[in-house]
């Protein structure tokens, strides 16, 4: 079992897999202790500046060691905003605007207090929302807008083309999903108990309903109505003999189909995830969890088979029986 603060970081973790160029992160830190909250602000704080992500996350009263990772940030009060510029000139503005900040002082944890109000709002609350607003429309928007004039950026190659941006190889892909697949396989074993399961009611079914349906009457002897009838009667048994393979054959696939489509509603949220993130193709994710379910796929037709195939009557044959199990296996 993984801890809360495990979870988040692997949710982290699993956002960078595909190497996006734009990472938004909500509350990274919260749960985790000030060195693992500083370590995460480290890493993303690398990100931005060796490799040229931009990082946008959420944080509620960072460490101090923590804060000065920041380049850029936002503040606001109230759903208001009240600060967007550089961090290192965050102090500087609140004493532009006579706020009285202390030396040597946590910046997040004077910003908590500066930004704080209460509800209802009071006379002084309003006041000072009032005196942040004015602030900021007056210096600090104007600039803002300016910048955002003067930043362009060139649309990517493949965006421009329609192409998806896939981070990875194809074979990367492959080998990746192959191997979570296998483990998935081997931790989750509802599948393959779901099917046997099914398998053992159907074959419990099927045994005395088609219970050697495979008998004909020799007609050679037989003349006049007597004839007629042994054709007849031959003609009901090769007809219930083709219904029997057909069922067999419709049962072979609802028997694979359902237990899968049952258990993938557990898996859809990350897929769902994953695929927004483009980290791999939707016929490589069907591959390798079709590639991973091939020993289940196999021993499901055999069981069928198995036991179905002498109570029904068909040919004592190894030929025979070896084409009938490999026909019920392409149907999966």
């Amino acid at each position: 079992m993984l801890s809360g603060g495990e979870r988040k970081r692997v949710s982290v973790g699993m956002e960078l897999v595909s190497d996006p160029s734009l990472i938004m992160l909500d509350e990274p830190t919260s749960g985790l202790d000030s060195f693992k909250a500083r370590s995460i602000c480290k890493l993303l704080h690398d990100l931005a500046e060796k490799k040229g992500k931009t990082i946008v996350a959420t944080i509620h009263q960072p460490s101090s060691e923590a804060f000065f990772y920041f380049d850029r940030i936002i503040l606001m009060a109230d759903g208001y905003t009240c600060f967007q510029g550089e961090a290192t000139e965050a102090l500087d503005y609140f004493r532009s605007v006579k706020f009285n900040v202390p030396k040597r002082c946590n910046p997040s944890d004077f910003f908590m207090k500066a930004l704080d109000v209460k509800y209802p709002n009071q006379a002084d609350d309003i006041e000072k929302l009032e005196r942040l607003n004015r602030a900021y429309k007056f210096q600090v928007e104007k600039r803002n807008q300016v910048e955002n004039k003067m930043i362009k950026l060139d649309v990517p190659a493949d965006y421009k083309a329609g192409l998806p941006s896939y981070r990875a190889s194809m074979w990367i892909q492959l080998s990746q999903l192959m191997f979570r697949s296998w483990i998935l396989a081997q931790r989750e074993p509802r599948i393959t108990r779901a099917k046997l399961i099914q398998t053992a009611i159907v074959v419990a079914f099927l045994i005395p309903t088609f219970w050697q349906l495979n008998y004909y009457e020799d007609c050679d002897d037989l003349v006049g109505s007597a004839l007629s009838s042994c054709k007849q009667f031959n003609d009901v048994v090769f007809h219930s003999c083709v219904g029997a393979m057909y069922f067999l054959c419709v049962m072979q696939m609802f028997l694979n189909f359902l237990p899968t489509v049952i258990v993938f509603q557990s898996e859809k949220p990350v897929f769902v995830r994953e695929r927004a993130s483009n980290m791999y193709d939707i016929w490589i994710y069907a591959t390798t969890k079709m590639i991973a379910e091939i020993p289940i796929m196999l021993l499901v037709p055999l069981i069928l088979v198995v036991f179905v195939y002498p109570s029904i009557g068909f040919q004592d044959s190894l030929k025979e029986f070896a084409q009938f199990y490999f026909i019920l296996a392409l149907m999966v």
